[in-house]
């Protein structure tokens, strides 16, 4: 505090800052998909017409892929043969431009959810906000099958 408070603000102080203003700027909730009792090799993605984040099932399909798990983009209503399905949502805010402000995914066996992931992002000063819907999402993949080996 006191280098705040006389004006001079050292590089040291600034750090535990920056941390506390980008982590307070989003917020991500998973539950990981056991691997154990769900060997799940493939996984029917049911495309949602609503959402406008243009890139976000590429990101979907490529972080499945990543953990060895092939996906089939699929319509409502979902074929018989997809055991596991992933529903997603996902909103823009504006922010000078378009953002991801919010995800949602669930994975579902048989239409019983086995795992979810929420990404929402809060607005605040952070330059993430501005980056790849991969730099977001991705990693919320990654934890989501975090026992599916990459």
């Amino acid at each position: 505090m006191h280098a705040i408070a006389s004006g001079r603000v050292s590089k040291k102080s600034l750090v535990p800052l920056v941390v506390l203003v980008v982590a307070a700027c989003t917020s991500v909730e998973v539950s990981p998909v056991p691997h154990q009792g769900y060997p799940m090799a493939a996984i029917c993605i049911e495309r949602n017409p609503d959402v406008v984040v243009e890139d976000l099932l590429p990101v979907l399909e490529q972080g499945f892929a990543r953990h060895g798990i092939a996906t089939r983009v699929v319509e409502a209503p979902v074929p018989a043969d997809c055991d596991y399905t992933l529903w997603y949502s996902a909103r823009r805010r504006w922010d000078f431009k378009p953002v991801l402000g919010y995800a949602e995914l669930r994975v579902r066996y048989h239409g019983e959810t086995i795992g979810t992931a929420t990404w929402l992002a809060r607005p605040s000063l952070s330059p993430f906000k501005w980056t790849s819907t991969e730099s977001k999402i991705g990693p919320v993949i990654d934890e989501l099958l975090a026992q599916f080996p990459s």
